[in-house]
C-alpha cells in the first residue's frame, strides 16, 4: 500500500469502505423501462414465474432488442 494512501486511511474518521460516497444515479440506460409495465402485469398474474422466463418471453415479442448480455446487466442496479 502507498504511504500516502495508509496515512490517508489512518487520519480519517471512516473506515476505507465507508469513504464511497452513494451514488444516485445511474451509469447506464434502464433496458426494460419501456417494457416493465408489461413485466409487472405478468408477474401479478403468474407470481411463480422465472426470471429467465420472463427474458425468454421478452426475446420472443421484441426480437433484436434483448440480447443474453442483457440479462446479466439487468442485476447491476
Amino acid at each position: 500500500m502507498d504511504k500516502k494512501t495508509a496515512r490517508s486511511y489512518r487520519d480519517s474518521q471512516r473506515l476505507p469502505s465507508e469513504r464511497r460516497a452513494i451514488r444516485n444515479y445511474r451509469t447506464r440506460t434502464d433496458p426494460f423501462a419501456e417494457v416493465w409495465t408489461g413485466i409487472e402485469r405478468l408477474l401479478e398474474a403468474e407470481p411463480r414465474l422465472k426470471a429467465k422466463t420472463l427474458f425468454d418471453d421478452l426475446q420472443r415479442k421484441y426480437p433484436g432488442q434483448f440480447p443474453d448480455s442483457t440479462r446479466r446487466m439487468s442485476t447491476a442496479v
